[in-house]
């Protein structure tokens, strides 16, 4: 569900949305941890995983990456909002 404080700000300036799933969260988060993406590992809780999952999701998709005219050497901005804030539900994901 939209929070509306933040959409009142965004939706004159958003041109792409996309909506996700839960399923993806714990096994995006264990993959950041785990190093998947990068040399060093990503500790990211629950709100930091949707920005992967949905580029993932982007890249797997000719069409929508074609129509965020998304290429090889795009720039893209992934911002995450916490690490494992609440150590006991990280493990918990993660270990899933």
């Amino acid at each position: 569900e939209v929070s509306l404080v933040p959409w009142e700000i965004l939706r004159n300036s958003v041109r792409h949305c996309i909506s996700l799933p839960d399923d993806d969260i714990a096994k995006t988060m264990k993959l950041l941890g785990n190093a998947n993406f990068s040399n060093e590992k990503i500790i990211a809780g629950e709100n930091s995983a949707p920005g992967p999952i949905s580029l993932i999701a982007i890249c797997e998709d000719e069409r929508i990456k074609e129509k965020l005219q998304l290429k090889k050497n795009s720039n893209i901005l992934l911002i995450g909002c916490e690490g494992d804030t609440d150590q006991a539900m990280y493990h918990k994901l993660i270990n899933q």
